[in-house]
């Protein structure tokens, strides 16, 4: 049989690039013509780390193609003739000035350029789209255990989590959209990760979804938030498996006893695992005053979110992707690392005993 076509959106970015890898990485079966889709497929810069992959077996191969988020029919070329669409293409922003323009839109109506190039193409069967816990969370839920059948009733753009409203619109299309297509064979997987962690193979990425790593080795200003972590690699994996999975959402979060940290704790814990460098947590100088006082500092999602202890089940993903989640220890540690790795010069680490 020939390799499957797969377009993966956002393919220079953190969790885009680590699916592009994966795909390569695949020596079992007849491989994949992996379509890397980015904004700027002339642009060295972004594809430069794509193009030095490693390609595991003989019959796959890597070809990039362009594609906007905002722009419509952009996505036209990059799918026709795709087998699968993993759309990963998204904004990681949970802070803007206008939220609907920077983080809902597009997101929103990203994801239904997407799907309107998918239409045309005529051949896609399989989507497996990028959505987070975010669109699972009710943040006013401090100690509930949340699930796949969970959605986001919470979240707006006014609150202080439009990133978890439109992680939900956007997921919701892409299942409106499946159901719509379900006698042409159309069949969609969500991937709903924690906070992503892991190998940063660009400079771009340290300011991605780990960007709080970065500010955490720079010493700089935080909200001291509880969140769920997960690896990128996990993650990577459950897309290419998506590939092949039943319908659905899959949470990715790993055993949550120990995936789950405020941001003070994660820090602490980052600094005992490298602790040549300087890795601080630094609150607002009013953070640690009185609960009234952050109740005025925080949006009602941060608020929340600093005493949130909630859990998230990810069996489904262990039983029928076959997820094995590493340490949160060797994630943090990967981070950090490949962050501050003299050789790539993406972050300026503050040493201990020196500068």
């Amino acid at each position: 049989m020939a390799p499957l076509v797969v377009a993966v959106t956002g393919a220079s970015g953190f969790i885009g690039s680590h699916v592009v890898r994966t795909l390569l990485a695949t020596a079992d079966g007849d491989g994949f013509t992996v379509r890397a889709v980015v904004r700027d497929p002339t642009n060295k810069t972004k594809t430069a780390h794509l193009q030095a992959m490693p390609i595991a077996n003989s019959s796959s191969s890597l070809e990039f193609a362009r594609g906007d988020l905002l722009e419509e029919g952009s996505f036209d070329d990059a799918f026709a003739g795709c087998y699968a669409v993993i759309h990963t293409a998204a904004v990681v922003l949970t802070d803007a000035k206008d939220a609907q323009k920077t983080i809902v839109d597009p997101s929103v109506k990203g994801t239904q350029n997407v799907l309107d190039s998918i239409t045309k193409a005529g051949t896609v069967k399989r989507i497996v789209h990028t959505s987070s816990i975010a669109a699972i969370i009710n943040a006013d839920q401090l100690e509930a255990q949340f699930d796949e059948s969970v959605e986001n009733s919470w979240s707006k753009v006014d609150n202080g989590d439009p990133y978890g409203y439109a992680k939900l619109k956007a997921e919701q299309m892409v299942f409106r959209y499946a159901d719509e297509r379900r006698n042409d064979g159309v069949v969609a997987v969500s991937i709903n990760p924690g906070v992503v962690l892991g190998p940063c193979l660009t400079k771009a990425h340290t300011k991605g979804s780990a960007v709080f790593v970065r500010q955490l080795v720079f010493g700089n200003v935080q909200a001291d938030l509880f969140f769920t972590y997960v690896d990128v690699r996990e993650v990577a994996e459950a897309h290419v498996k998506g590939i092949q999975a039943a319908a659905g959402r899959y949470i990715l979060t790993g055993p949550t006893e120990s995936h789950s940290l405020l941001m003070s704790d994660f820090a602490s814990k980052a600094q005992v695992l490298i602790p040549d460098i300087k890795i601080d947590f630094v609150p607002h100088p009013f953070y640690y005053s009185f609960a009234i006082t952050q109740y005025l500092f925080y949006s009602d999602y941060q608020w929340y979110m600093s005493r949130s202890r909630c859990t998230f089940d990810s069996a489904k993903s262990v039983s029928q992707l076959g997820i094995v989640y590493r340490p949160i220890e060797d994630s943090i540690t990967d981070t950090i690392s490949t962050m501050i790795d003299p050789a790539n010069g993406w972050v300026k680490p503050r040493r201990k005993g020196g500068k």
